[in-house]
């Protein structure tokens, strides 16, 4: 028999999110509409709201976990407002927050008097066996200095990707012939040698993590070698992979816990965020396993610790490589996907963000909950290119272009230091939770 009814299935047309579109309720003899308003209020209703400053408890969910509940005042949680609380007074919940690591609170505002590392722009910075490395506009185009900063090494050899990358090993810079250089430290003596290979010049870039004492794993497109800077010798690595990325920064890394992640491709698969098994002893990639599939392909990857923050043309997710969940970062508004230029920096809580450099005002943000909520930087000049984090001294470095804006005293410069404060064990931050319904809160379970 032929019938015009239709399947919800049937249905082209997607709710539009009016909450008078009309249902259909239905009873044993009774055949009723209702709009989903109505429908809304009525599960409202059945919640049972606590009498002003009531304690009601709530059990049978995790300690840690963040629910939307009525808003009042609950025995077993805390609201998410982001305040500081003692450890003793919800010590699992404590010791979940702080992981044992120490977690910064804040910067400070007030900030030594700026220091002008170089006539010109200071476009990259990395630390490395106590000193810090810095890339310059203008030759000298690699600098290093000492706690102190004092300037212990030059290197006027113009680069062709205007960035150093680091590993446990050594430091690598890329020159105009985007050939490989190999920065070692030895006492007080630094040297750069060339490490005879080279990346692409094409779309190119460079990443390297350590593999061993001995050897630091070299990636970009089809480039993949073993290296020893000791012995400066190297081993070609088989395995059908690709890093695929922009120039903007590492695009393979390893965890604290010795596993590595890289962005691109395996084989056919599809592109994403893959956790690589290396085999050094043949050596190759035997296999590579897709945590999280994203399209375009993601070129930006980070990690400090455990967590590793990955994206396109910026941060968009980060993974707890102890639980190997996957979660969304809330971006800052003003990153673009379009820019080519960005800069980022972990450090167990601390995430630094930074948009178009080169862009007046577009200063660099910051989150000290993991990503989940970002505060905007003081001015910086005109152009913030980025920041690094000492985790000895736990002071936030901030770099870019010279001059006084923003400066605390008045001072010249293109090198700024704060120092970031450190939340004591004895205390810990509870998360900052917004966005909930009318007369709800966000809480999280002791």
């Amino acid at each position: 028999m032929t019938t015009n009814k239709k399947r919800p299935s049937d249905l082209v047309t997607v709710w539009d999110k009016n909450l008078d579109s009309v249902i259909h309720v239905h009873r044993p003899g009774n055949s009723q509409k209702a709009t989903v308003r109505q429908v809304v209020d009525a599960v409202v209703a059945a919640i049972p709201t606590p009498d002003p400053g009531e304690e009601v408890p709530v059990s049978g969910i995790e300690t840690g976990a963040v629910v939307m509940l009525p808003e009042g005042s609950y025995a077993d949680y805390f609201e998410c407002d982001g305040s500081i609380k003692q450890s003793s007074l919800a010590s699992e919940l404590a010791g979940i927050i702080n992981g044992g690591t120490p977690k910064y609170q804040s910067i400070l505002s007030s900030s030594v008097a700026r220091k002008s590392l170089t006539t010109g722009e200071v476009l990259d910075a990395v630390y490395f066996k106590g000193l810090l490395f810095t890339v310059n506009s203008v030759s000298p185009f690699i600098t290093a200095y000492d706690s102190s900063f004092n300037l212990v090494y030059s290197n006027a050899t113009a680069l062709s990707h205007k960035r150093l990358v680091v590993t446990d090993n050594a430091v690598y810079f890329l020159n105009g012939s985007y050939n490989i250089y190999c920065i070692q430290v030895s006492g007080s003596t630094v040297t750069a040698a060339y490490t005879g290979e080279s990346s692409q010049a094409s779309n190119g870039g460079f990443s390297a993590v350590s593999v061993s004492a001995d050897e630091d794993l070299f990636c970009w497109i089809s480039l993949r070698r073993l290296y020893s800077p000791k012995t400066n010798t190297k081993r070609i690595i088989n395995g059908v992979f690709s890093i695929g990325g922009l120039d903007q920064g590492s695009t393979i890394l390893k965890t604290d816990s010795g596993r590595i992640f890289f962005v691109g491709t395996f084989g056919a698969s599809a592109p994403g965020l893959y956790e690589m098994f290396l085999d050094t002893a043949v050596p190759t990639v035997s296999s590579a396993r897709l945590i999280q599939s994203i399209y375009p392909a993601p070129d930006t990857i980070k990690c400090t610790g455990d967590f590793v923050y990955f994206g396109v043309a910026g941060i968009q997710y980060k993974l707890n490589a102890k639980t190997d969940r996957v979660t969304s970062v809330t971006s800052p508004f003003f990153v673009n996907a379009s820019a080519v230029t960005h800069s980022i920096a972990c450090h167990n809580n601390f995430l630094f963000v930074n948009g178009l450099r080169a862009t007046a005002n577009n200063f660099g943000h910051v989150s000290f909950d993991y990503g989940n909520t970002f505060s905007k930087l003081p001015a910086f000049n005109t152009k913030i290119a980025g920041m690094l984090i000492d985790p000895v001294a736990h002071k936030a470095l901030y770099f870019g272009d010279s001059g006084t804006i923003g400066s605390a005293d008045g001072s010249a410069g293109n090198v700024e230091i704060h120092q970031l404060t450190l939340l004591d064990n004895n205390y810990f931050k509870l998360p900052l939770v917004t966005g909930a319904c009318e007369g709800y809160r966000f809480y999280v379970k002791k």
